[in-house]
């Protein structure tokens, strides 16, 4: 069990985020919040994961950018992982595959479904398991989540008693959750609910137990039923905490919690206009690296290219994506740091060093971490130099494990022996072997 207390936050905290100290305005840093958490609530709708589990997901979301910022990582990739993460939590697992597939189809309603042995199937895929291991460090392997959904669910049928005149502890007076509640508490129950499902597209799992967010539902619940409980001249509120001591909560803070619930409501329906993307150019590997000015990341295309407009500068089209590599047979520049976009959100960078030709991709990184830089490879490297090209530099060995890896089957290692890249699973397997 982890200790909630590390992960709640008071208002200056907020402020002072590491996506603020980046240059995000708080409108901005807000907006991403909300796209971020819509998408892990959709997603996990459509792979019917439990609402623990998806609330899990988007709680983790919200921890993992207050200890990074928005400019550093793809908030709908993080979505993504943290999901997948919660089921394993939760005990609610689904298939990897099952993950990039729905994920994919969210991204891109109109595209077909990814065929498994695809670049772009491999590369989501990859990238979830390598963001799964960034979340859980980031966490500080920290995964337990104070839900407001337990207590909501116990107050409602406390306030139901209320209203029938008894007075004992919810425990000591007989009442059990799974009885049914009036039909005053089911109306009420049902926009609470709603509302603390609501309320994790904010910060509010940051700031508050979920007793206190359960709390403020029910005072936000009340104001929307235009209803208030008043016994022998006493709140709800006052006859809650007289039968519960422990509770320790103010109506400032259900002021609060249902203030924030409500500006989120209203920021839904006039959302701020993201930033454009900067202009990505070929850079020298000693170049200044940015500032933190600089524009956060903007809109993209459902492949994920950039819009209209704000193309990367090119010598050539790779595979109908964006580069900034030369043309097949051109010599690659000494030093210099090439661009292509690939499916992932940013640009994988590809670079000559003498006679090293390297790729930020996973494959070149992880699948071929155990061989000699010169002899690693990746399809980016095969697409953009040309498979002869690239054949003659690492050898027949390295292309066809290469082959291998992109098909999703065995590979035989160079240098012999094999390694079996794992497929989909409830667990979400690992990276292919290294060679």
């Amino acid at each position: 069990m982890g200790d909630w207390a590390n992960w709640f936050f008071d208002k200056e905290e907020l402020k002072n985020s590491p996506s603020r100290a980046d240059g995000v305005s708080e409108e901005l840093e807000n907006h991403y919040r909300v796209t971020m958490t819509s998408l892990a609530w959709h997603l996990g709708g459509k792979l019917k994961y439990h609402l623990l589990s998806i609330a899990t997901g988007m709680t983790f979301s919200q921890r993992f950018f207050m200890r990074e910022s928005f400019k550093a990582f793809d908030h709908s990739i993080i979505a993504a992982t943290c999901l997948f993460l919660a089921g394993k939590v939760e005990e609610d697992s689904k298939k990897l595959h099952s993950v990039v597939h729905g994920f994919h189809a969210l991204k891109n309603p109109d595209a077909p479904p990814l065929d498994v042995e695809s670049e772009e199937f491999f590369e989501l895929k990859e990238s979830i398991l390598k963001h799964e291991q960034m979340v859980l460090h980031t966490l500080s392997f920290d995964v337990s989540v104070d839900h407001p959904y337990k207590s909501l669910l116990e107050l409602v049928h406390q306030i139901d008693a209320f209203r029938k005149g008894q007075r004992p502890p919810l425990a000591a007076s007989g009442l059990k959750v799974k009885n049914p509640v009036s039909a005053k508490g089911k109306k009420l129950l049902d926009i609470c609910w709603n509302i603390a499902n609501d309320s994790l597209r904010t910060t509010l799992s940051l700031q508050y137990r979920g007793s206190i967010i359960a709390l403020g539902t029910i005072h936000l619940g009340f104001k929307f039923l235009k209803e208030n409980l008043v016994v022998d001249g006493k709140s709800w509120l006052e006859l809650v905490k007289e039968e519960d001591s422990s509770i320790n909560c103010t109506s400032e803070m259900l002021e609060d919690v249902s203030h924030q619930v409500l500006d989120l409501y209203e920021r839904m329906e006039n959302p701020p206009k993201a930033p454009a993307p900067p202009v990505l150019a070929p850079a020298r590997a000693d170049a200044k690296p940015a500032t933190a000015s600089a524009a956060p990341p903007g809109p993209k295309t459902a492949s994920g290219a950039p819009p209209p407009g704000k193309a990367l500068p090119r010598a050539g089209t790779v595979l109908g994506r964006q580069s900034t590599c030369p043309p097949k047979g051109t010599p690659w520049e000494e030093g210099a740091i090439y661009k292509l976009q690939g499916s992932a959100p940013t640009p994988y960078h590809l670079k000559r060093v003498g006679e090293i030709y390297s790729c930020t991709c996973p494959v070149w990184t992880v699948s071929f971490a155990k061989l000699p830089e010169n002899k690693r490879t990746c399809n980016h490297l095969k697409v953009t130099r040309g498979d002869a090209a690239e054949r003659l530099r690492v050898g027949t060995e390295s292309m066809t494990y290469l082959d291998r890896v992109m098909r999703g089957g065995q590979a035989p290692r160079p240098g012999g022996g094999s390694a079996l890249r794992p497929g989909p699973s409830s667990s979400g397997g690992g990276p292919p072997p290294p060679p």
